[in-house]
């Protein structure tokens, strides 16, 4: 269903417009004086950003089945 969403925003122009990558950049830069490090901070927040909703998405589906098996 993520995938199908995705590919809906794609034809928009969202991901170009990169609003997002461009704050990310900035706060990485903060962080990083080169830009290889910049991007593995950013890298690394949208990874913790990604695993945190993947986990908050797989507690919630084991609730939600264990609490439909009784």
């Amino acid at each position: 269903m993520l995938f199908l969403l995705i590919i809906g925003i794609a034809p928009t122009g969202f991901y170009m417009k990169g609003i997002v990558n461009n704050y990310l950049n900035y706060f990485s830069g903060l962080f990083g004086d080169t830009a290889g490090i910049s991007f593995f901070i950013g890298g690394t927040i949208l990874t913790l950003i990604g695993i945190a909703i993947l986990w908050k998405t797989i507690n919630r589906h084991k609730k939600h089945y264990t609490q439909h098996r009784r």
